[in-house]
């Protein structure tokens, strides 16, 4: 061509950009206020080989295709590159925030614009790893998109395709040598990489029909229902009741006196061991939800989020059920056949309204709220739970002719943190959730003054619980050993309230946020027909004891009783036991006293028992994928 080409310096800019990218991503804190990994140091080569394979797979291509046409390979080169370095760095940052890399489902789950204080917060809360992310994105792209107009093409000749393919297999092959476990391994795996991985094994795990009815029954075990509970042929987690349209009709003909409202705060991202009343120093970090619980409430502070993050709580508390093994059950399943509890209490003659700071666009959520709520009260200008508290207050407060079902999604402890204007400047992460859980109890304090001001307030059913949990430091430095779901990541709160209730109760027992609906119903003496894995913690006898299932991307975690077991669908080499729920003995500024509890060595029962939890997590994905939770009404 009579001068060199941009070929090997768009190569060379990538491999500068995205070396630095790693770096900074393993050396700079987490919004948890964490590193991205407990060992940086034996994570970075393992991570740095994958963008070299990566980096270097792109240049195989492009030089493949300039054997063709020169230009064609150029344009490869060039506007792949700026897509690699567009995707590699969203990758990096979703794992800060989130703990998981890019996969197919995060593509279309979010509209970041449709909520754009919450971006605002995200981008300027964290403001120098945003500036490295930024620079390291545009300024190379620049770059490439210089040297491409000013160098020109090149057409590659076999020699340098298949030295570049070398460096290719190199790179990506030594990876598992050079991460020091599988988990490092996943955690260290490159986007395009991670990307094909996920959808391949989105599609590639279909139980066989044997297995699944193993898996199911498996789930039945779980469940622990008495004989005959699921008694529809077909649909194996449905509880039909023949007799529910007479418990329908006696309870719409009820006075309105006598059909309570119903108050469901969800609290965003509620750690909980840090709002455990089992322990003195709750009262003084939570003080309004502990004088609710003492003056008529019963409080489960062993609750289980099955899902994570907040589309995936929500799943659980609205609808009842566990999420989807591989995916994002509210998104991948829009045409599923559930039967939430706002639709039920619709049948019933409740009036249905939401109060939230976070557009239904923002998770894609406007069909799912469609069914489960006749108004959704959202002003954008109205952003931070003093604001969500006023106008619970004046929904609670106005005059009505049908019982309501409200519910409030708080906001404050939602990452970033929300720090109250006269707040002090927090010195660690832990002060700074502790400050804006603090603020939201604030809120709350508000909302239950105004009902013990009125008749209908004294009589509303509150239910208080977490739509998931977040790590602390401790726990976020080490997500890729510990796996998800984690009890980091789910271990919240349920306090439940009502007239009748022994006040001031602790009920240690497993719960989850499976049970919320159930035990509604229970409270409003409905008995109808219903999908809901929990059950009515308030029957008597005492409900039989049962597991809590929960679901991330392959990932699960199995709570039964003090042991969590955490294993990976796709991965026989992950499979953990805890005793998740043990303090430690010295406090720490940074995590509290609250690490991920005692782990425990694995017996030969013990896989045996993973192996059964597995398949009863692929059986429920079949359901799910066969839209079998219910059947046509």
């Amino acid at each position: 061509m009579g001068r060199r080409g941009a070929f090997f310096g768009i190569l060379g800019v990538l491999l500068v950009a995205r070396t630095a990218s790693v770096l900074a991503h393993h050396l700079l804190l987490t919004p948890a206020g964490a590193r991205a990994a407990e060992h940086p140091f034996s994570l970075i080569p393992a991570t740095l080989a994958g963008e070299v394979g990566t980096v270097a797979a792109l240049g195989v291509l492009a030089g493949l295709v300039s054997w063709m046409s020169a230009r064609a390979g150029l344009a490869v080169l060039t506007f792949g590159g700026v897509l690699l370095l567009f995707l590699s760095q969203l990758d990096l940052e979703l794992v800060r925030w989130t703990g998981e890399h890019l996969n197919p489902h995060w593509f279309f789950a979010y509209n970041l614009l449709s909520h754009r204080r919450l971006l605002k917060d995200v981008l300027f809360g964290d403001t120098l790893a945003l500036a490295v992310a930024l620079l390291l994105v545009v300024v190379p792209s620049f770059a490439i998109l210089l040297l491409a107009r000013r160098r020109g093409p090149e057409r590659l000749d076999g020699r340098s395709v298949a030295l570049v393919a070398a460096v290719s297999l190199a790179g990506l092959s030594s990876q598992s040598l050079l991460a020091p476990t599988a988990q490092a391994l996943r955690r260290a795996r490159p986007v395009l990489v991670g990307l094909v991985s996920e959808s391949v094994a989105s599609f590639g795990d279909q139980p066989s029909p044997r297995e699944v009815r193993a898996g199911l029954e498996e789930l039945h075990r779980f469940l622990n229902r008495p004989p005959g509970w699921f008694g529809q042929p077909g649909y194996p987690v449905w509880h039909p009741v023949p007799s529910e349209e007479v418990s329908y009709t006696q309870f719409r003909a009820r006075p309105l006196a006598e059909k309570p409202d119903v108050l469901l705060v969800v609290l965003e991202s509620a750690r909980g061991w840090e709002t455990d009343f089992r322990r003195p120093s709750a009262e003084t970090r939570v003080p309004a939800l502990h004088r609710l619980w003492k003056e008529r409430g019963v409080s489960f502070p062993v609750c289980i989020a099955t899902g994570y993050p907040s589309i995936e709580g929500r799943g659980g508390i609205l609808l009842g059920i566990a999420g989807h093994p591989s995916g994002i059950l509210l998104y991948n399943a829009r045409q599923l056949r559930v039967l939430s509890i706002g639709e039920i209490l619709a049948r019933a003659g409740y009036e249905r309204e939401l109060v939230a700071a976070t557009s239904p666009a923002f998770e894609k959520m406007e069909d799912w709220y469609a069914r489960w709520f006749d108004d959704v009260r959202y002003d954008p200008s109205d952003t931070t739970d003093d604001d969500l508290a006023t106008r619970t207050i004046q929904r609670l407060e106005a005059a009505r002719e049908k019982p309501l079902f409200l519910t409030l999604f708080t906001i404050a402890t939602h990452p970033p943190l929300y720090r109250p204007p006269a707040a002090p400047e927090p010195k660690t992460s832990r002060e700074s959730y502790l400050t804006a859980l603090g603020y939201t109890d604030r809120q709350l304090g508000r909302i239950f003054a105004a009902l013990r001001a009125t008749p209908r307030g004294r009589d509303t059913i509150v239910l208080v619980v977490g739509d998931h949990a977040t790590p602390n430091p401790w726990q976020a430095i080490r997500l890729p050993r510990l796996g998800t779901p984690n009890a980091g990541e789910n271990w919240t709160t349920l306090l439940v309230a009502a007239r009748g209730l022994p006040p001031g109760t602790l009920r240690p027992e497993l719960t989850s946020q499976l049970d919320v609906a159930p035990t509604l119903l229970g409270l409003l003496g409905l008995d109808v027909s219903n999908h809901f894995f929990g059950r009515d913690l308030f029957t008597a006898p005492a409900p039989r004891r049962q597991g809590v299932l929960a679901l991330r991307f392959h990932g699960l975690a199995a709570f039964e009783g003090p042991f969590l077991y955490q294993a990976r669908l796709g991965d026989p080499a992950f499979q953990q036991k805890w005793r998740w729920e043990v303090y430690e003995g010295e406090a720490d500024a940074e995590n509290g006293d609250y690490h991920h509890g005692a782990q425990e060595a694995l017996s030969a029962a013990d896989r045996e028992r993973i192996g059964d939890l597995k398949r009863m997590a692929r059986a429920w994905g079949a359901v799910l994928d066969d839209n079998r939770v219910m059947p046509r009404r």
